[in-house]
């Protein structure tokens, strides 16, 4: 699955965007272009990386914890869940 990291200039996903534009399970993506391959295999990940791991699950499959500190637009909308 590929993200985008939004449009958000502030805060953590903010910070986030101005050092990877896209964040891939295979890859990451600078804004300068460079390309990081395999970075889920490095014995390093980068924390900000892993954070953004985590509310992507919670949005995605979670109970959406984060949705009022990240994206307040949604909290009100029903979303469908399966468990």
């Amino acid at each position: 699955m590929v993200a985008s990291v939004g449009n958000v200039e502030t805060g953590f996903l903010g910070a986030l965007r101005e050092h990877y534009r896209v964040v891939d399970r295979n890859l990451l993506l600078t804004p300068a272009g460079e390309a990081t391959p395999d970075w889920a295999r490095q014995k390093q990940i980068d924390p900000k990386i892993n954070d953004f791991r985590l509310i992507q699950y919670d949005m995605m499959f979670g109970k959406r914890h984060s949705a009022p500190d990240f994206f307040l637009e949604t909290v009100d909308k029903l979303v469908a869940h399966t468990s």
